[in-house]
This record gives C-alpha cells, sequence and structure tokens, in this order.
C-alpha cells in the first residue's frame, strides 16, 4: 500500500537537494533518509508562477509492503 505525503513550504527560493554532510554536521541527513526510505521517489512543485512564486509543495512517496 503506498503512502504518499506532501508538505507546503512558503520558501520558494529554497530548493531541496540532498547533500552529503560532514561528520561533525548537526543537520542535512534529512534527506539522505528519504531517499532511502522512498528508493528515491521523492521531489517538489513550484507553487504559484515564475513571476508570483508562492512556495513550493514537497512530497515523498513510500511503498510498504
Amino acid at each position: 500500500m503506498p503512502l504518499n505525503s506532501k508538505n507546503v513550504d512558503r520558501a520558494p527560493n529554497r530548493v531541496p537537494r540532498s547533500r552529503t554532510p560532514a561528520a561533525h554536521d548537526d543537520s542535512g541527513r534529512g534527506l539522505l533518509l528519504i531517499e532511502d526510505l522512498t528508493g528515491r521517489r521523492w521531489g517538489y512543485d513550484l507553487l504559484g508562477s515564475a513571476a508570483a512564486p508562492r512556495g513550493k509543495g514537497v512530497w515523498a512517496l513510500l511503498v510498504t509492503k
């Protein structure tokens, strides 16, 4: 049964990107966890228009067995 989650973020200029944090970093592992849990089935959709962006919707699809 698939589980689809979508969250809205009102900051359209900050696009989610997976990165490799240094060992001492306090943050930066969230998308690595999402990629591992979803098999890289996640993404984002910009909300509004290019001239008047309102934010973005970030989604992830988790397929359970």
